[in-house]
């Protein structure tokens, strides 16, 4: 009942912070309501709200990058807003599940203390059957598919300019390969949204003060969100801040 009474508000909240744009927020809206009952999604309803927004606001130039795309829900909503704002989404995924797990990444401890275990293969969506969503609920002429492990695809975006960076990467050692390839090129003042945030090795990734200051000679940037989520309805969602 609290979580219901929450998501309206999160709903008008997110509809009325712009009032001279109403109509194509309540569009929006629309949009990913019905993408989030059509699509199995690992994300909230409100969590992609609040990347909608975000790039609705933005006045930087520049794409949006999506690493992990699942069964495409998130990459469906995030078109519908690529198309709106006149950029293009860069949706990076194997389109193979996870691939095998190191010793360090089998077993992920949750802030709350629980533990999450991935397997190979885990959150498999195919190129297909993506492609197919996007026809049929998103904006498919906005949206690059960038098949592959991240490992071989991201060096390759390091050339871009990015308005926006989200990853829902599951694995350390992917968080990382996202953090040297997908920091750089995202543009300052712009954020780089995290659905691990909850998880202690995304936190010790974003926050290690040793590893920022050696790899890109900065402090490491504060992790909005870091072990509890942004709201009750967006408890895996964090970021940081270019």
């Amino acid at each position: 009942m609290i979580n219901s009474i929450l998501k309206y508000f999160a709903y008008l909240r997110f509809l009325f912070k712009s009032l001279g744009r109403l109509r194509q927020r309540m569009y929006i809206l629309m949009k990913f309501r019905k993408i989030h009952r059509s699509i199995i999604c690992a994300h909230s309803e409100v969590e992609l709200l609040r990347i909608a927004d975000e790039i609705l606001r933005s006045q930087v130039e520049g794409d949006i990058i999506e690493a992990s795309v699942y069964k495409g829900g998130s990459t469906c909503k995030l078109s519908v807003v690529a198309k709106l704002t006149g950029r293009k989404l860069w949706a990076c995924d194997s389109f193979k599940g996870l691939p095998e797990p190191s010793d360090v990444d089998k077993v992920h401890l949750h802030s709350e203390g629980e533990e999450e275990i991935y397997h190979k293969g885990d959150y498999l969506g195919t190129i297909n059957e993506v492609r197919k969503n996007l026809e049929d609920y998103g904006e498919p002429n906005v949206v690059k598919l960038v098949p592959g492990w991240f490992k071989e695809t991201l060096p390759k975006m390091r050339d871009k300019k990015f308005a926006l960076v989200f990853i829902d990467v599951d694995l350390h050692e992917s968080i990382v390969t996202c953090i040297e390839n997908l920091w750089p090129p995202l543009q300052s003042g712009c954020k780089f949204f995290i659905h691990e945030a909850h998880h202690l090795l995304t936190i010790n990734a974003f926050s290690d003060k040793t590893y920022w200051r050696k790899k890109f000679g900065i402090d490491a940037p504060e992790f909005i969100g870091a072990k509890k989520g942004l709201s009750r309805l967006e408890p895996h969602l964090g970021y940081i801040q270019k």
